[in-house]
């Protein structure tokens, strides 16, 4: 929203602004400290210049950036259009948000239809907020003078015109922005408001083409949830079960351990030993067997 509706935010959201950056900040440090799960041995790894390394070689550099103060550089570089376009570097942080859903949709003390469906809704907000922002900023670009030559300064609804939409209340800007993007997104198509320049057309045959790819992924998405075929859904009916037989049998912490870790490995592994070896000659088998096993026989 910063970036499509703002030359600068005001003050009363700069604070907030400084706020979001102080804690994406914050979770930039906590990432070196934080263990994770080696995708090799699927084992957790403690070991602190470890978990350094592979901050450092993955994500670090681009979460460093999106917390950057680019509000404040914008201003300092005499506002420039071109700075503003850093801020695009913020949507990095749409990562944080897909692993916190991953997260949830793994933890079975969460309904997995209600974890499922909160995140189909958060990506068609996602898209719908990020299509209105590019709408809005889309509007911004050409000069006062030729407001009436774009979708929101030609608008009229009834005996309301958008004319000099700049000085309109935001609140009523962003809406007319997020409406214009979801009737887009729905193909419905009232009439009301359009595409009037050539660049708005160009982006909603850009954005109507990426929506039915996005239309395709929810209706998937929704028809995995009725029919319970997905692999996130098996492994949490199946940790269901194992939770409740040891809680039946009363197991012991370390037993519990080893069995949630178990099931855990097999979820996060995309293959099996014994599938992948199954269609394999038993001469291949075997000499498979003896170059993983024979030094430990020795």
């Amino acid at each position: 929203m910063e970036f499509g509706f703002f030359r600068g935010l005001p003050k009363n959201l700069y604070f907030l602004d400084i706020a979001g950056q102080v804690a994406f900040l914050i979770d930039v440090i906590l990432q070196f400290f934080i263990a994770y799960r080696d995708s090799q041995t699927y084992k957790m790894v403690s070991n602190r210049n470890l978990i350094a390394a592979r901050y450092l070689k993955s994500h670090f550099l681009f979460d460093i950036l999106a917390c950057m103060p680019w509000d404040n550089i914008y201003r300092a570089s005499g506002r420039k259009e071109e700075v503003r376009y850093l801020l695009l570097i913020r949507l990095v942080r749409v990562r944080k948000v897909l692993e916190f859903f991953s997260r949830l949709e793994k933890d079975i003390r969460v309904n997995y239809l209600f974890s499922r469906i909160i995140k189909l809704i958060a990506v068609e907000l996602y898209c719908t907020h990020t299509a209105a922002c590019i709408f809005y900023y889309l509007a911004t670009t050409l000069p006062a003078v030729e407001e009436g030559y774009t979708w929101i300064g030609s608008l009229k609804l009834g005996d309301y015109s958008y004319a000099n939409f700049r000085e309109i209340d935001l609140w009523k800007r962003y809406t007319t922005s997020l409406y214009f993007a979801i009737v887009t997104m729905a193909t419905v198509g009232y009439g009301e408001i359009h595409a009037v320049n050539l660049r708005e057309m160009i982006f909603v045959m850009i954005y109507v083409s990426f929506d039915m790819v996005l239309g395709a992924y929810l209706i998937g998405n929704m028809t995995a949830l009725i029919v319970k075929g997905s692999k996130t859904e098996r492994y949490r009916d199946r940790m269901t079960d194992l939770l409740k037989y040891m809680n039946r049998n009363r197991l012991g912490r370390d037993i519990r351990n080893q069995i949630k870790g178990h099931l855990r490995l097999q979820y996060e592994s995309n293959y099996t030993d014994s599938a992948i070896l199954r269609d394999l000659p038993i001469s291949i088998r075997a000499k498979i067997s003896q170059t993983l096993y024979k030094s430990y026989i020795e």
